[in-house]
């Protein structure tokens, strides 16, 4: 069960009785990371469509040059963008933005499971 549980996205697995010591820090752990993805979500939300576009690109690990032809723009509006891409993300590194995409890829698909009453696909 502990397994599954983390597999789904579970921060912490306590097994009963669980005592304060453990009870208060996992629920803290819990809150903090809600709340370091809440501010995520914020930043990634602050894109524009372009950036969001030019984002995609990136992780997908495209040059530039390659991302300027995909968007029909020139390559100077590709660095534009990416540098505001990496700024109002706050990550300077593309395997970074990779893990921000995929955090909150996962959140959503959560999200989207819960809603419709089906496991996460990470129980697959």
């Amino acid at each position: 069960m502990a397994v599954r549980a983390m597999q789904a996205g579970a921060v912490n697995f306590l097994t009963k009785p669980v005592s304060d010591e453990s009870l208060f820090p996992a629920i803290q752990s819990a809150l903090t990371d809600a709340d370091t993805f809440r501010k995520l979500r914020q930043r990634f939300n602050s894109l524009t469509a372009r950036e969001k576009e030019v984002f995609t690109h990136i992780i997908a690990g495209k040059l530039n040059k390659q991302i300027a032809a995909a968007l029909g723009t020139g390559e100077q509006n590709v660095k534009i963008h990416r540098m505001r891409v990496i700024k109002k993300l706050d990550e300077p590194s593309v395997a970074g933005l990779v893990r921000i995409a995929d955090r909150i890829a996962d959140r959503l698909a959560d999200r989207l499971a819960d809603r419709l009453g089906v496991p996460p696909a990470t129980q697959a």
